[in-house]
């Protein structure tokens, strides 16, 4: 039916998994294990699970569920593809990215795209015409809102430039 290592062979020798060390099963388990992991199909992996499932005791079972949850709450942006992940962050204005940014490194990296930014410039109105596509579309964003906030709250000065003047 199933092909196990022989005997003499070491499974996983001084593989480590956190506090857990796979040189501390006895064969019968680690054949158990190897087999789990490289033999069977996901099929046999249900049937054995399911069988073994209701023979844990309530400490085992919440062992699994507090494992599942950690899981369950992954960085769902970070698992998405770039692309999908900056439309997604494309929906949010430019203060809930500011907020945003600060969540992960994964999530501030995606947060500062160029390509995000450049968006949030074309959204904003009033803006400055650029004679060049500028290194940092946030750096522009940023110094476009001083401006407009500034000029709002009329803290500005005008100037008075001397040269040719109309005839």
């Amino acid at each position: 039916m199933w092909k196990l290592p022989k005997q003499s062979q070491t499974v996983c020798p001084g593989k480590e998994l956190g506090n857990f060390s796979w040189t501390k099963l006895n064969s019968g388990q680690a054949q158990l294990t190897w087999m789990y992991e490289h033999y069977w199909t996901d099929m046999q992996r249900n049937y054995f699970l399911q069988k073994m499932l209701p023979l844990l005791d309530l400490r085992q079972h919440y062992f699994i569920s507090m494992f599942l949850t950690v899981k369950r709450y992954r960085d769902f942006i970070g698992l998405l593809p770039k692309k999908l992940s900056l439309k997604i962050l494309s929906y949010l204005s430019p203060r809930e990215l500011l907020v945003t940014s600060q969540v992960s490194k994964t999530w501030y990296k995606l947060c500062s795209s160029n390509w995000l930014w450049r968006i949030k410039c074309q959204e904003s109105t009033g803006g400055l015409p650029l004679p060049a596509p500028p290194d940092s579309w946030k750096n522009v964003f940023k110094s476009d809102y001083c401006l407009r906030q500034n000029w709002e709250e009329g803290k500005c000065r005008t100037a008075e430039l001397k040269g040719h003047t109309a005839a």
